[in-house]
């Protein structure tokens, strides 16, 4: 009996360590092409037994009952609908208005993130971009500052994370062409047991502050905030 029951032991707890100790792969994946843009994100964890993918379809703006928008059209947990969300202008201006509340509670739910982030080894970052106005001299501008912006990226990138691979970028101009191509790949992997107690700090902290954003004025919204395709423009 004593046996049986330690073994129950040793087998739950070896399980519980192949659990915290599996590595969790972040893959990062967004496109845009002239006015098209797409992406998806896939997580496995658990050797490839689990696998999460999130897929971005389409992403435009539009005119809503709000003001100016930004639609998103990506999949649900079911292969035959899409589903919509929608940004608003109005919304965007509760952000910028109360900016000085919402900086507090940012700046403290960053710590828990920002050690989680230290956690994480990004074992692919490739950036490659096409740009060009169809003029010679405001395309060097504009490929000079894309490298610029993306060299600043990815330094911040450094930063926060490990970068264990030499990162890959890309930026080729078209001085023929008024051209706009980007293509962003990255691949993440930390460890579960990371992840856990990152989610738990988060928590946490969270709960600490949700008084702060329970005095924030709200409104009923006009536009609804989600719905099925097909589109309504």
């Amino acid at each position: 009996m004593f046996m049986a029951w330690f073994i129950s032991v040793v087998v739950v707890l070896l399980l519980i360590a192949v659990v915290i100790f599996s590595p969790i792969t972040l893959d990062v994946k967004v496109e845009h092409h002239g006015s098209k843009s797409a992406g998806n994100i896939t997580i496995r964890t658990l050797y490839g037994l689990v696998r999460i993918k999130r897929e971005l379809a389409e992403l435009h703006p539009k005119l809503s009952k709000e003001g100016p928008a930004l639609k998103a059209v990506h999949d649900t947990n079911t292969n035959t609908h899409k589903e919509e969300s929608t940004l608003t202008a109005k919304e965007v201006w509760k952000f910028i208005s109360h900016w000085h509340t919402y900086s507090q509670v940012a700046g403290r739910l960053w710590k828990p993130v920002r050690r989680f982030l230290r956690t994480i080894r990004m074992t692919r970052v490739q950036i490659e971009a096409v740009l060009g106005t169809g003029e010679v001299v405001s395309t060097g501008c504009l490929v000079g500052a894309a490298w610029s912006g993306i060299g600043m990226a990815v330094g911040e990138l450094s930063t926060l994370t490990r970068v264990t691979e030499r990162p890959l970028l890309t930026v080729t101009p078209d001085f023929s062409n008024a051209r706009l191509e980007v293509a962003v790949h990255c691949i993440g992997r930390t460890k579960v047991g990371y992840a856990i107690i990152g989610a738990l700090r988060t928590l946490w902290t969270w709960v600490s502050i949700r008084k702060t954003l329970r005095n924030l004025p709200s409104w009923s919204r006009k536009e609804e905030k989600t719905w099925n395709t097909p589109s309504r423009g």
